[in-house]
């Protein structure tokens, strides 16, 4: 099955030849310090826009939007540490994590490009934005309210507990060998990134465009989870510019990736723009 891949060192150059758009969605392998990382990618091209997956989900959640994103820009999709096929690490704060994917962006030669992140991956965009300032040019974030409410995931990321079973020797990547034998109920280290990626206080030191994206029967109302006042990230995220997708449901993204590509690359055309709908 190593077949399927290639195999890439950081000290190698990646692409010796111009990649053309692409029609089918390619992987590959890269070993660096956090481990080997896994990605899918599309496309080719100046234009790169990196896709970070979400809780419970890896790089597979990008597969039907890296399929038409590609054709006019060029795709990278990371499964994160100890997910998908990406090798444990000991990636076991934000600062490390933040610090793999610009290892993994300067291996790649991505001088700039654009960040999408849905649910966890939209606050890690954001957070990478601000890690990296002069590299992002924009951010798009799909579903950034559901790391807000709290949601549980599909199934769950490794570092995360089961509690219908035992965890496996491989069920903390976040985390040491010395850690993991505590066996806590919930990775702790999990909750720790996610706590630090959604700090509200530094959100304003943004300075690229930041778009939410949305579906048309999605509301863009702040989400007060069970409050009377927004939180914080809610009112940030109800300032930031809009994007409607003529698509309905509750997996718009992958039902409608044609139309999601088009609202993305729109964006990118004309960033500073305040609100944009797209017609059914």
């Amino acid at each position: 099955m190593r077949n399927n891949f290639r195999i890439i060192s950081g000290a190698e150059p990646l692409w010796t030849e111009p990649v053309s758009a692409a029609r089918v969605v390619r992987n590959a392998r890269m070993r660096l310090s956090l481990g080997e990382w896994f990605w899918r990618e599309a496309g080719g091209g100046s234009s790169v826009v990196a896709c970070l997956h979400g809780l419970g989900q890896d790089s597979g959640q990008w597969q039907p939007l890296l399929e038409c994103l590609g054709k006019s820009c060029h795709c990278i999709a990371p499964d994160w540490p100890g997910v998908g096929g990406s090798a444990r690490s000991r990636a076991d704060s934000l600062p490390v994590l933040m610090a793999g994917l610009d290892e993994w962006l300067d291996a790649l030669r991505v001088d700039r490009l654009w960040l999408l992140g849905a649910d966890l991956g939209a606050w890690l965009a954001i957070r990478y934005a601000l890690y990296r300032p002069q590299r992002v040019l924009g951010v798009v974030l799909v579903a950034p309210e559901a790391a807000l409410q709290g949601r549980s995931p599909l199934k769950p990321w490794p570092w995360m507990h089961s509690q219908r079973r035992a965890p496996r020797p491989t069920a903390y990547p976040f985390l040491t060998r010395a850690d993991r034998s505590a066996k806590p109920e919930q990775s702790t280290t999990l909750a720790t990134i996610q706590s630090d990626a959604m700090q509200p206080d530094s959100l304003a030191g943004l300075s690229c465009p930041v778009w939410t994206l949305r579906g048309t029967t999605e509301s863009a109302e702040p989400v007060a989870g069970g409050r009377s006042t927004p939180s914080p990230h809610a009112e940030w995220l109800a300032k930031t510019r809009q994007a409607f997708v003529p698509a309905t449901g509750s997996q718009w993204l992958q039902d409608s990736p044609a139309a999601v590509a088009k609202a993305i690359e729109r964006t990118m055309i004309d960033p500073r723009f305040p609100v944009l709908q797209l017609d059914l």
